[in-house]
């Protein structure tokens, strides 16, 4: 890690860690500060930690529940205003057991 950080400088680094049988979803919003639009909720068909460019995916979700679309959504609103995001956003979810992991 301290190698990766060193070679980084001020640039940002992204550490994944990807869970077993989990399910991939991909959540794209915009946000003006104040009001959160989630454009839509892709889901992966593959198994989580394959890149969304090189899987199969859908949207809407075909196996996911409305509930937990729903949840999704409000969570990736409250997260896009706690982070005071001013645009576009993009976050990967993994679910394990239909219950969402960020």
């Amino acid at each position: 890690m301290q190698e990766a950080f060193k070679g980084a400088e001020n640039n940002p680094i992204l550490i994944d860690r990807f869970i077993n049988n989990a399910m991939e979803v991909d959540v794209d919003a915009i946000s003006d500060g104040k009001d959160v639009f989630v454009a839509g909720v892709m889901q992966h068909i593959e198994e989580a930690g394959i890149h969304s460019g090189d899987s199969a995916c859908c949207i809407p979700p075909v196996a996911i529940k409305k509930e937990l679309i729903d949840e999704i959504n409000n969570q990736t609103k409250k997260l896009a205003l706690a982070l005071k995001v001013k645009g576009f956003m993009k976050s990967s979810l993994q679910l394990k057991m239909m219950k969402f992991i960020l």
